[in-house]
């Protein structure tokens, strides 16, 4: 949803109307898209460009960033963009290499360091791929910070933010685990959802001097300029927080992030760790949590406590997300119109 969001910001700042149609949304993600002047409408078909919602909604440009489309979205979408392009709307799609076979588009945008021209030629030009970390989709509060000369103000906090979701429900349990070995470390928290089995242990961990539990941000670019080092998933946020200059322990949590293991980056201005194995609220994986929680902790602590490395990856990380990725796709969009 963020990446989206990133995207659709940008096309407005250029004067374009933006419409969001979703199947899935959590209600204060429909906030922030509302804050930001979006247009929404719930879909519940499984044949996008025939239905009745789409022929209401004057187009020119489609992006698609799902994982699930249906048979007949993906006959849909394969079916437009065979049309001659001066007589349709342009497709942009965002992908993650995960099934190459069901992408149908005029654009194809994925971020990933790695991302291979190799992997796509099979089906697309060269002049339809938007690949690696100068197409990364940023919002607009940390482009505006990317542009901005003012020295980080960090303050020695550890910041942990697992996303808008955190599916694997790790934040708190890696949290818990922080302070027994980084017990004097300010940490802020940022937790848009908690599950029942876990509203307890929240507040037990409130009640500590040194924690700063969030949720709802507003201004997530300055609580990350004020950090000096992140755990995060390895998705859109690990890609803000490096727009910041914010070196990261980046979780892998989801089949598409596992780019961010083998990525040349890795170890550069992040350190990746493969957390897909967390299985939250089963006794059988209690073990296995652990083991993960504890090496998780360890880098943490070892790149914490080093300041020399800690510098060279704030440089490194500015270096490679420069905040204009989306800038650079609409340029690219409106050169095929």
């Amino acid at each position: 949803m963020m990446r989206c969001l990133a995207l659709a910001q940008a096309f407005i700042e250029k004067e374009y109307r933006v419409h969001f149609v979703y199947k899935k949304c959590l209600v204060n993600i429909l906030g922030v898209l509302h804050e930001n002047n979006i247009n929404t409408e719930e879909y519940l078909g499984d044949n996008f460009t025939g239905s009745e919602l789409f022929s209401q909604i004057s187009m020119n440009c489609l992006v698609v960033d799902d994982y699930s489309l249906s048979v007949k979205e993906q006959t849909a979408l394969k079916y437009l963009v065979l049309q001659p392009k001066q007589d349709r709307l342009k497709v942009i799609a965002i992908d993650d290499a995960i099934d190459l076979d069901s992408v149908h588009a005029d654009l194809i945008v994925n971020h990933a360091e790695n991302a291979s021209i190799d992997y796509y030629k099979r089906r697309f030009k060269p002049e339809s791929l938007l690949l690696g970390k100068q197409y990364a989709l940023i919002r607009r509060e940390f482009r505006l910070t990317a542009n901005n000369d003012t020295k980080q103000n960090q303050s020695s906090r550890l910041l942990v933010t697992i996303g808008a979701t955190d599916v694997k429900e790790i934040s708190l349990d890696l949290v818990v685990e922080i302070k027994k070995h980084l017990p004097d470390t300010p940490v802020t928290l940022v937790l848009n959802r908690v599950s029942d089995s876990q509203r307890e242990l929240l507040s037990s961990l409130e009640r500590l001097p040194s924690i700063e539990v969030l949720s709802n941000v507003k201004d997530m670019a300055e609580h990350m300029r004020q950090s000096t080092l992140a755990i995060t998933a390895a998705g859109g946020t690990l890609n803000e927080l490096a727009c910041c200059g914010v070196p990261s322990i980046a979780l892998v949590i989801a089949d598409n992030q596992l780019p961010a293991l083998s990525s040349s980056d890795n170890n550069q201005y992040y350190k990746a760790i493969d957390a897909r194995a967390y299985q939250p609220n089963d006794t059988k994986y209690l073990e296995s949590n652990q083991r993960l929680l504890v090496e998780i902790v360890r880098q943490t602590k070892e790149l914490w406590r080093d300041n020399c490395l800690l510098n060279d990856m704030n440089k490194r990380a500015k270096q490679v997300v420069d905040g204009k990725g989306c800038l650079r796709i609409i340029e690219a969009f409106e050169n095929t119109i």
